[in-house]
């Protein structure tokens, strides 16, 4: 018996088993317990712990046992009931040759299981809770387990301490490369590396995928250098490599990739050199993924520029606006202080004209400041309804004829019109388009001739018009044609040549109305504007063209019974005078309380112009208490807005508060004759 103990090809099979690596710790712990069980002739040999998740517990791993035993490999007791409390407390091997004769002589299992004798050996492995291996014999040994049968034990532990481990740390490394590779993988970090004196390059996963190249694909210092962007971006690469092989410089770049797929990526490389003796003998370094990062940067940057032209453009239009406002409004000025003494006839009308030239002047510039307000806020809003295109035309030739004329110009006008004449538009809109065009024609036009040719075709429910406007003036340069659609672009050092905003502005319009405007031009040859837009067809009846008023349709208007609400004395007395000139006269209120009063006081006024913006109280609240309190509705009494806010919101604000119409501030006597007008035509014939 002691002879098979001590057999030294124990050592060997143990050696042979614990040196397999085909076999798994487990399998190999379970062919040791059975080695040692057949050595030692044991009843039963294992090997448990204390439980990870309740170390109070000990669970029984593995057991080699003879048959008649109910030992079960899971199995968990409490730590205080098992005979392998004490080595793993205590740390040391524990020895009972007769468990009758010792200290656990009471142990409950040593009378369930009949124990005679008890080894355990314990086990320790890096992070882990203290382990066993255990012997336990049934029956009284003849002899005594001796120092060799120990050394034997001992050494089995060992082995299987020392498997633990190396599982342990192959586990904890596992890990660790998995974290490394999912911080890789999340940051898009790479690594590489290049052995400078053979020559081969190692790529981590990483960079694999970010130069996206297949699974075989085996990179070396070539390739790995072709797929950075030709030109400044390779340079860059290849004078960083050659400043770190000869002097060890390392570096830090932004630079673009063309994939393997061709797509084209920022990386951050970062590169270092290692020397021995003197001589580089390696590079490596990281790459990283900032594809997203520097696109988003670039964009901030363009924002930025966008936002700093923004700036500069509206610092532009403010300083061109109160240097263009001074020429009109000087021009009124003096044509008004001077007034009083041209007592001549012919001298009080060219001054008046002056002024009245200035004054119209003044109005246009306004009007395209506001225009390119509205667009710059997404505000401008085309209101179709029906209209006429010849009409418009006809009306625009009315126009320009005698202009022409009177510069010494010729206006042809040719038509190549479809049958379909209706169309959904904004008529308004439109004009504006081509008084802008014609008006640029006429200021740059000395002699020669104007043509306008105009074409319209008709695809199912749509009209297309194309107008070319052709004149023989001084003509543009490329440069200027290139930047003529521009706000504040001017080519011209005329006093009146303007803000520089209309053709911006017409461009926008052309736009809104599904078209656009271009234009050919060339220095003493003239030039040609192309303009398309798109329209509805209108199936709607066109209303007749707008009749001026003559004298017997402004005696109709004399029944009128009109209340002006201003409180602005100067607006009052421009107010008074315009109304005089349709032989009409009105009452006035200065705020809207008083207009509140007046009208309670009597209530058979017909028109009131309200003005919107007052102290005291406005024209919005105005004109709700008289419609909500008085009772004076839409048929009893018309409201009309007199406002400089001309904004599509303060345009629905007043209608909202109950106004019939809308006059914008500086108004004509036209404006209100027309306005009065469309009040007759409605109400009161």
């Amino acid at each position: 018996m002691q002879f098979e103990r001590r057999n030294p090809l124990i050592y060997k099979t143990i050696l042979d088993i614990s040196s397999d690596q085909s076999i798994a710790t487990p399998e190999m712990i379970d062919r040791l317990l059975e080695v040692c069980r057949g050595t030692f002739g044991a009843d039963a040999v294992g090997y448990g712990g204390l439980d990870e998740i309740d170390p109070s517990l000990y669970r029984l791993h593995s057991v080699s046992q003879a048959p008649g035993l109910t030992f079960e490999a899971g199995v968990t007791l409490p730590v205080a009931d098992v005979l392998c409390n004490k080595p793993i407390q205590s740390g040391e091997l524990t020895y009972y040759d007769n468990c009758k004769n010792s200290e656990v002589a009471n142990h409950p299992f040593v009378d369930l299981f009949a124990i005679h004798t008890y080894l355990g050996a314990p086990i320790f492995s890096q992070g882990k809770l203290p382990r066993t291996l255990f012997f336990l014999f049934t029956t009284e040994q003849q002899d005594v387990l001796n120092q060799d049968d120990i050394a034997l034990i001992k050494t089995v532990a060992a082995v299987i301490e020392t498997a633990l481990t190396r599982d342990e740390s192959l586990l904890w490394k596992r890990r660790r490369l998995n974290s490394l590779r999912s911080m890789q993988r999340l940051a898009n970090i790479g690594f590489w590396e290049v052995d400078v004196q053979s020559g081969s390059v190692y790529w981590s996963d990483q960079t694999r995928a970010i130069h996206e190249v297949p699974d075989h694909f085996e990179p070396n210092l070539e390739t790995a250098i072709d797929f950075y962007k030709e030109g400044n971006d390779r340079d860059s690469i290849l004078s960083a490599v050659e400043a770190a092989l000869e002097k060890g410089m390392p570096w830090n770049l932004e630079v673009r990739l063309i994939t393997h797929s061709g797509k084209e990526r920022w990386v951050a490389a970062l590169g270092e050199a290692e020397f021995e003796n003197g001589r580089c003998v390696r590079l490596f370094g990281a790459f990283q993924d900032i594809h997203t990062e520097v696109t988003n940067r670039n964009q901030l940057a363009v924002k930025k520029q966008e936002a700093e032209t923004l700036l500069l453009a509206r610092s532009q239009l403010i300083a061109k606006i109160s240097h263009e406002l001074r020429t009109p409004i000087n021009g009124i000025s003096g044509m008004l202080q001077t007034i009083h003494s041209g007592l001549d006839k012919d001298i009080l009308e060219t001054k008046i004209a002056i002024a009245m030239q200035s004054s119209d002047t003044l109005v246009r510039l306004i009007n395209d400041v506001l225009d390119y307000s509205k667009i710059d806020n997404g505000e401008l809003l085309i209101e179709p309804s029906p209209v006429s295109l010849s009409r418009v035309f006809e009306d625009l030739k009315s126009l320009y004829l005698p202009l022409c004329e009177k510069q010494g110009i010729r206006l042809e006008f040719e038509t190549h019109f479809c049958q379909q004449d209706g169309v959904e538009a904004d008529q308004v809109r439109v004009k504006q388009v081509f008084t802008n065009i014609l008006n640029n024609a006429l200021r740059f036009t000395f002699g020669g001739h104007i043509k306008v040719t105009l074409t319209t075709i008709q695809t199912g429910a749509m009209v297309e018009l194309v107008a070319r406007i052709a004149d023989t003036g001084k003509g543009m340069t490329r440069e200027q044609t290139s930047r003529i659609f521009k706000p504040f672009q001017q080519f011209d050092s005329q006093a009146n040549a303007g803000t520089g905003l209309g053709l911006a502005i017409v461009k926008e319009l052309c736009q809104a109305m599904h078209g656009d405007i271009n234009v050919h031009s060339h220095p003493g040859a003239g030039s040609e504007f192309t303009v398309s837009l798109k329209f509805p067809c209108s199936e709607s009846e066109i209303p007749p063209p707008q009749r001026t008023l003559e004298l017997p349709v402004i005696a109709q208007l004399q029944h009128l019974k009109v209340l002006v609400v201003e409180d602005n004395e100067i607006n009052r007395i421009v107010m008074e005078a315009m109304l005089s000139e349709l032989n009409l006269t009105a009452d006035y209120a200065v705020n809207g309380r008083d207009a509140v009063k007046t009208l309670r006081q009597c209530n058979d006024y017909n028109v009131v112009f309200m003005d919107c913006e007052m102290d005291v109280m406005d024209g919005f609240e105005a004109t709700r208490q008289i419609r909500r309190e008085l009772g004076l509705d839409y048929k009893t009494l018309t409201i009309i807005a007199m406002t400089a806010n001309t904004t599509n919101e303060n345009r629905q604000a007043c209608f909202n508060a109950g106004m019939n119409a809308f006059l914008t501030k500086p108004m004509s006597a036209d404006d209100i004759r027309n306005t009065l007008l469309q009040v007759s035509e409605r109400k009161f014939h």
